[in-house]
């Protein structure tokens, strides 16, 4: 079984540093912290990340030139090592894996102090002075929400396809929005106490300041104990027959999010028929069921294309509200209101650019 090289954070920021020292030039370092950002974030191991930069640091410190009249800009420079990366067999998709109770906690503590400064901003551009209790909660409660969709919809895409995924979350969400607004009306008309909205601050500053502890706490924790052992790798060492393989192949080929349900369907067909041919079992032929699925490229675009019909469903729920708002009050300066249409204008913007970015990649594999 092949394994990729680790490279440390530290590798990485020492690499940086040398960009810097290189010259003396900051906006050096810069850049190839940008090209590092997209290399990963496309899966290259951080290994051949590291050796891409490091290939450039000759040709930079001989040179008097911007770095970016030698390499053009850091993410098209990138995007074009990217093809041949995968060719060398160096990009490495990542397979999804649940998320523990440290790592929900964080976002959830993430989002709460987020939406806290989001609706102080909105709150006081609507020139409301002081809120009920209600609007308090709202920020945890709506990170919560994500966090258990987000967590539903993974534990259904694990065992289903991803339409199935989809529909059963979109289900979940309209069940929960429907429930979330008979809670907030009937909480709304207890709620007689006022409060300034001065109180977001505190609140968002709490939840970041636990989000961060959290988080350090995890990290130092990991450290001590050293990498543990990937759970795909304990169940690699158990025996699998061929059902059980294609079982998690599947499994790990949803999970990278970068392939279609139908093209899934193809792969573990065509290994069988493989395995058949050569009289072999799929373990034999192919190894475990993650490195299977590691192997195959990713479908250019379909990730950012899946993110963007994401956000426009959500906008579109987001939206019903607000039109009702509209039909029955007309325009409104007030603060939930107004909460709405920044949410759905957010939404729509992410969308947006998540379809964007999907262009974007469909035309650069074309071209490449």
């Amino acid at each position: 079984m092949m394994q990729t090289e680790r490279t440390s954070p530290r590798q990485l920021e020492d690499l940086h540093r040398r960009f810097r020292s290189a010259r003396g030039l900051a906006r050096d370092e810069k850049w190839a912290q940008a090209a590092a950002t997209v290399l990963i974030l496309d899966d290259v191991a951080e290994s051949a990340v590291v050796d891409q930069l490091e290939q450039l640091l000759g040709t930079l410190r001989a040179s008097e030139e911007p770095i970016e009249e030698l390499y053009g800009p850091a993410r098209r420079w990138a995007e074009e090592q990217l093809p041949r990366l995968r060719e060398e067999g160096t990009v490495t998709p990542e397979i999804a894996r649940p998320r523990n109770f440290r790592e929900a906690a964080v976002i959830t503590l993430i989002g709460t102090s987020g939406f806290s400064v989001l609706l102080l901003v909105v709150v006081l551009v609507a020139g409301t002075a002081t809120i009920s209790l209600l609007p308090l909660v709202t920020p945890p409660t709506l990170a919560l929400a994500i966090v258990l969709l987000q967590a539903l919809f993974a534990a259904v895409l694990r065992r289903r396809p991803f339409v199935v995924a989809v529909g059963i979350t979109a289900v979940a969400l309209g069940a929960l929005s429907t429930a979330a607004g008979w809670s907030l009306v009937t909480l709304a008309d207890q709620a007689t106490r006022s409060l300034s909205v001065w109180w977001h601050l505190p609140i968002a500053g709490i939840a970041g300041l636990l989000a961060w502890g959290l988080d350090r706490a995890t990290d130092r924790a990991t450290s001590v104990r050293g990498d543990a052992t990937p759970p795909e790798s304990a169940a690699a060492d158990a025996p699998l027959d061929d059902d059980q393989w294609l079982d998690q192949a599947a499994e790990a080929l949803r999970m990278r999010g970068d392939i279609s349900d139908r093209r899934i369907r193809r792969l573990l067909a065509e290994a069988r028929t493989h395995a058949d041919d050569a009289d072999a079992s799929l373990v034999e032929e192919f190894g475990s069921p993650q490195d299977y699925a590691r192997r195959h490229r990713p479908q250019a675009g379909l990730r950012a294309r899946r993110r963007a019909w994401w956000m426009a469903g959500v906008a579109l729920v987001a939206t019903v509200p607000l039109v009702d708002d509209l039909v029955t009050e007309g325009i409104s300066w007030r603060a939930d209101s107004m909460m709405r249409a920044a949410l759905v204008a957010f939404l729509a913007l992410a969308a947006v650019l998540a379809w964007r970015t999907s262009r974007r990649e469909q035309q650069a594999t074309r071209t490449a």
